[in-house]
């Protein structure tokens, strides 16, 4: 279909998306339907089906919008051939502040979606695209003291990983969270802590 009004159709999609995700905060995908989309975004079930093929097909296309970005800034971070030697080389502050900051702001604008596709009830498929565009630069900013075996990386990464997902999880729930230097800080401090 021939799309003769960008800024028309942006806004349709960008309703039926703030409509899907006040019923996606409330309950499994699996409960909702088109219709109670619709209803919500104030459309008919055929204007949906002009943009999205089902609710999982809307579903993806917040979290590729969410990792487009994530990814993006993360890939900044990197230099042009995309490998780190070591955090020295990360752009910006050297280490882990260098990675987290961009992230952290990133997901905190991304608040309510980040707060529901990290924790459990979110797309398991989500968490672990966030963990490969998340991981590069960043565990090249953590105080590993060895080189590890891939099976050994890959315990690393789950492990750290797994906590960063459920650190921003605590810290978006609250009403009134840490501000994004604060949270870094804190981070970044237990990090060191635990790993010396």
């Amino acid at each position: 279909m021939a799309n003769k009004q960008p800024a028309v159709t942006e806004q349709t999609k960008t309703n039926l998306r703030r409509a899907f995700w006040q019923l996606y905060e409330q309950k499994p995908i699996q409960k909702i339907t088109v219709k109670q989309i619709t209803d919500l975004a104030g459309y008919n079930r055929g204007t949906f089906y002009l943009y999205f093929k089902d609710v999982y097909d809307l579903l993806d296309d917040i979290e590729n919008k969410v990792l487009e970005v994530i990814g993006g800034m993360m890939r900044d971070l990197l230099p042009p051939d995309g490998h780190i030697a070591d955090a020295a080389q990360l752009r910006g502050a050297p280490g882990f502040e260098a990675a987290m900051t961009p992230l952290a702001q990133t997901v905190r604008i991304y608040g309510s979606y980040a707060r529901v596709l990290l924790s459990d009830r979110g797309d398991p498929r989500f968490k672990a695209r966030f963990k490969e565009i998340v991981w590069p630069p960043l565990k090249r900013t953590l105080p590993i003291k060895r080189a590890h075996s891939p099976k050994e990386e890959r315990v690393t990464k789950e492990y750290c990983m797994a906590g960063l997902i459920a650190a921003i999880c605590a810290w978006l729930d609250e009403d009134d969270p840490l501000p994004v230097d604060a949270f870094i800080a804190l981070l970044s401090k237990d990090l060191v802590v635990s790993a010396g």
